[in-house]
């Protein structure tokens, strides 16, 4: 069973009036060429007078009213206008199940009572069946607003997803004899056995975190990385703050961790990895620049200690002698 719903809003420069009347047209394009089709329309919280398809299309044309009401209501206040005036569901059954329903078309006016009831307790709708097409279908079509009242139908996804899986339960517990295939409550099942696989990984990743006492989290890796990127005096003292964190690195080509626990001379390495994967540094950003930048620290550093020592040269007999100084001095 598949179950589509669309939303109606006027065309530019095309009011309700011509709208409406056109999207009830469609619906009821076969009314009358069927006698048990058209005795099995349900009109939901219509009035008697107006139940035929033009009586439908002034339905919803005076419920009109109240959508208008709320959006003059909204534009006072700054809120979101409801521009969705009306709502097509259509319910559909496979093509394998033509015959069967065909002789029992109330099947598809359950379908539709039930979804209208769900969805649109207080709303006006109406339910027609079409039979014209292989797959026979039933359109639930529905004003956006409640009968009269200033509140809309409006259905989030979480339920109009609760109102698939309410149609294939009564698919199987009232109607067995359909070989539809039920697609939802299968989906929700998929969802689950993922959701329980996904939790038992994570389980498994805390008790392998808490025996190696490793970084498996990818934020944290690039948090702990940028920190370290901040704080070093230069490229050798990085990759020792990576090392003494017990992170190991990787080289281009390495298949597996632990291949090379110490650096490679020479060589830079690759990334670093996090659990069973090895990570590139751009992946866990840090680019190609920063790196260099930490081998230009390495240099500036030099130049700094260079500096140093020819400044405090020039003072060197003013210099305290400090402890080591002093030991020699014994010595001699």
């Amino acid at each position: 069973m598949i179950v589509k719903t669309r939303g109606y809003s006027n065309e530019q420069g095309v009011g309700t009036k011509k709208t409406i009347p056109k999207h009830v047209d469609y619906i009821f394009r076969d009314y009358g060429k069927n006698e048990v089709v058209d005795k099995l329309v349900y009109y939901h919280n219509i009035p008697t007078k107006y139940q035929s398809p033009k009586g439908v299309t002034q339905a919803f044309l005076d419920n009109e009213k109240y959508r208008h009401q709320k959006n003059a209501y909204n534009k006072q206040k700054g809120y979101q206008q409801n521009i969705i005036h009306s709502v097509d569901e259509i319910i559909s059954v496979h093509a394998i199940d033509r015959e069967k329903i065909l002789n029992d078309l109330w099947i598809m006016q359950d379908f539709g009572k039930e979804l209208m009831q769900k969805l649109a307790p207080d709303g006006l709708g109406v339910v027609v069946i079409h039979i014209d097409k292989d797959h026979i279908h039933a359109h639930c079509y529905r004003h956006s607003f409640k009968y009269k009242q200033l509140e809309n139908t409006r259905a989030d996804n979480k339920a109009f997803t609760g109102v698939r899986k309410l149609l294939e339960r009564v698919q199987i517990e009232r109607y067995p004899q359909l070989e539809t295939k039920i697609v939802y409550n299968e989906l929700e099942k998929g969802m689950k056995r993922k959701k329980k696989g996904k939790a038992k990984a994570q389980e498994k990743a805390i008790r392998y975190q808490e025996r190696t006492n490793k970084i498996l989290d990818k934020d944290l890796m690039t948090a702990a990385l940028l920190d370290f990127h901040k704080i070093a005096h230069g490229h050798q003292h990085f990759f020792e703050l990576i090392a003494n964190h017990n992170i190991e690195v990787y080289y281009k080509g390495d298949k597996k961790i632990g291949e090379h626990k110490h650096p490679i001379e020479g060589k830079t390495p690759a990334g670093v990895w996090v659990g069973k994967r090895n990570l590139r540094f751009g992946t866990l950003k840090l680019d190609k620049e920063m790196i260099e930048a930490l081998k230009n620290r390495n240099i500036e550093q030099q130049k700094k200690q260079e500096r140093a020592k020819s400044v405090l040269s020039k003072y060197a007999q003013y210099r305290a002698p400090d402890e080591s100084d002093k030991d020699r001095g014994l010595e001699r």
